[in-house]
């Protein structure tokens, strides 16, 4: 009986009910930046139907798009790729992807390879774009084009109404800046998309840089008090203070995920309740004069942002 079993298990692994037409595929010389594209095609060569439960990619450069995750016995579907090629080094690069699948309680893989010789005439920074803000967001975009007849951005696409930009012109040294800023009557929330500058080159015919931008409400977390004063008396070593963080709307709950500072003589311990935390704040004293720092509280949920609060402290 366990030599059936064996056997039949054998059989399954190396009859795998899904084919690929390919799943090796180099493109070659390509410039950085530019989109790279491939369709692969995928058959259930099975008498029983497949389901195509995942497909995992290395990084966010990488987008595939399947056509038909549940594919019944005969039937066929397509696997796009895209490759956003602008975060990657020159030279020689890779990109794996696997196919997960399953059929009748089985799970199989296929690993998928995608290579490329890349060479680098266009640099572009950032190439992605994130912010979290609570009134509005501003930010640039700098090109710099190598060739020798460099060739300029003449618009920018994206899907975020309350986006701005704005278009410089490039100079001699090929380099051009695009300015960015949120409208002020940007909702609050959490928003992704990816923007596209059009060059009208036919060697970078799009660039693609994603945007993730976060808008926090107003003084939704309050603190008290809003700045922290240490005093103490000559030959104490440390004295301590305390803040305190409260929702401002009731039943709502926070998180912290760290303080940061750049003394090194404050520390900081915080311990979270629902709705509230407490936050105690040690500075040691020896050899300090009177001076101001920054605490940077960074929360971590409902939504990520950064509350600054200032410390200042008087020495006796």
């Amino acid at each position: 009986m366990i030599a059936n079993l064996l056997f039949w298990l054998f059989l399954t692994q190396a009859n795998p009910p899904l084919t690929f037409d390919t799943t090796r595929h180099d493109f070659g010389a390509v410039k950085t930046g530019t989109i790279l594209r491939k369709t692969i095609q995928l058959k259930n060569d099975s008498a029983d139907s497949v389901e195509i439960t995942n497909i995992v990619t290395v990084c966010g450069c990488q987008q595939p798009k399947i056509g038909q995750k549940k594919l019944p016995a005969g039937q066929s579907t397509t696997l796009e790729f895209s490759l956003n090629t602008i975060t990657q080094n020159s030279g020689p690069n890779q990109w794996k992807a696997t196919v997960q699948y399953s059929q009748s309680g089985n799970s199989y893989e296929k690993e998928i390879l995608f290579t490329a010789q890349l060479t680098r005439e266009l640099e572009i920074t950032p190439v992605q774009i994130a912010g979290n803000f609570e009134s509005t967001f501003e930010t640039k975009i700098v090109l710099h084009d190598r060739r020798a007849q460099p060739k300029a951005v003449r618009a920018v696409r994206t899907s975020l109404t309350f986006l701005e930009t704005h278009i410089g012109l490039i100079d001699a040294s090929g380099t051009q800046t695009i300015e960015l800023k949120t409208k002020a009557n940007m909702p609050v929330g959490e928003y992704s998309d990816i923007l596209l500058l059009d060059t009208q080159d036919p060697d970078y015919p799009e660039l693609k840089i994603p945007i993730r931008l976060v808008k926090n409400a107003a003084n939704s977390i309050a603190v008290q008090p809003e700045k922290l004063t240490l005093r103490w008396v000559q030959g104490q070593k440390a004295v301590v203070g305390r803040l305190l963080l409260r929702a401002r709307e009731e039943g709502k709950k926070f998180e912290i995920d760290k303080i940061e500072c750049e003394l090194p003589n404050l520390q900081t311990k915080f311990a979270l309740a629902e709705g509230y935390a407490s936050v105690k704040v040690t500075l040691e004293t020896e050899n300090l004069k009177t001076g101001e720092t920054e605490l940077q509280i960074q929360i971590k949920d409902p939504l990520p942002r950064t509350i600054k609060v200032p410390v200042r402290w008087e020495a006796p």
